[in-house]
């Protein structure tokens, strides 16, 4: 299901945001005004859901690199520094609410037994809601170490689960048919997907062949797109697909070759009297186009 809305608070150049969003959404501005905050935000909620969230904010720099440098205030316009920093992520989809707070662990600054993972990520708060047809229940809420859940009968009961410390209550579901509403909403952040950083190195997955499979949705990093392209074709939308492709590349037509399930993507143009495969990078293509 689409995401509805956005909230970033406290992250990296976003000091406090919220952003409806309808089913397409573009944003522009110029280079460094935050446009990638806001979409990496919506990523770290996704690797929370997956048990991803520690390793993608040390990827980041660790959570003191994620957190908002500039000068705090309160509601009245007064700095306040004694107030802990805090990250706030949040979305709501078509049925849920989710929210994420985190900080630095208990261990960070100078202080006995301090521990070398004391960049990782606390999570402070977490919530999760359902939106019923004239209010929004909150079913799930997680905070100052402790957390409660309703039960089929909508009574507050003490969550059993697994919760460590780094890591969002969603990636630790162990018993998912024990917790229906938390697992649905995992489910539904599991299928988002992220185009962002596909490779077109020599040896980025997508430019050679790779087992294939009937797929409905193209992987993150784009390994599964022969397969995928074949997908589209095979369910009906060939015709389509072939002028999106002509339209994009001037007249250029795309081939799939499959052998021993193993699927590769490339294009056929007027000006190559050959066709170029994904395997062949500028210099290939130039060469072609001299012999040609």
């Amino acid at each position: 299901m689409p995401i509805r809305e956005l909230h970033v608070s406290g992250y990296r150049s976003v000091r406090d945001l919220r952003l409806p969003l309808r089913q397409i959404n573009i944003l522009t501005g110029p280079n460094g005004s935050g446009k990638s905050n806001l979409y990496n935000s919506v990523f770290l909620l996704a690797k929370a859901a997956e048990e991803g969230l520690a390793r993608a904010i040390a990827e980041e720099g660790g959570m003191s690199s994620i957190m908002w440098a500039g000068e705090r205030q309160t509601r009245s316009g007064s700095a306040r520094k004694s107030d802990p920093v805090r990250v706030r992520l949040s979305v709501k989809t078509q049925m849920y609410s989710y929210e994420l707070v985190c900080g630095l662990p208990r261990t960070h600054g100078p202080v006995v037994g301090k521990s070398a993972f004391d960049l990782d990520p606390e999570v402070k708060e977490e919530g999760v809601s359902l939106e019923t047809t004239d209010r929004e229940v909150t079913f799930f809420q997680r905070k100052a170490g402790e957390a409660w859940i309703r039960d089929g009968d909508g009574r507050r009961t003490n969550y059993s689960g697994e919760m460590l410390p780094t890591e969002s209550v969603l990636s630790q579901l162990r018993e998912p048919h024990l917790y229906p509403g938390l697992s649905a909403l995992r489910q539904e952040m599991g299928q988002w997907r992220f185009y962002h950083h596909f490779r077109t190195d020599r040896d980025s997955a997508m430019r050679h062949p790779q087992p294939g499979v009937r797929t409905l949705a193209l992987d993150h990093d784009g390994r599964d797109l022969a397969a995928a392209l074949q997908t589209i074709e095979e369910i009906g939308f060939a015709e389509e697909m072939r002028e999106a492709v002509s339209e994009a590349f001037a007249d250029a037509s795309l081939f799939i070759s499959h052998s021993n399930a193993a699927f590769e993507v490339g294009l056929h143009t007027r000006e190559l009297n050959r066709r170029a495969s994904s395997r062949m990078g500028p210099c290939d293509i130039s060469a072609y186009w001299r012999l040609s």
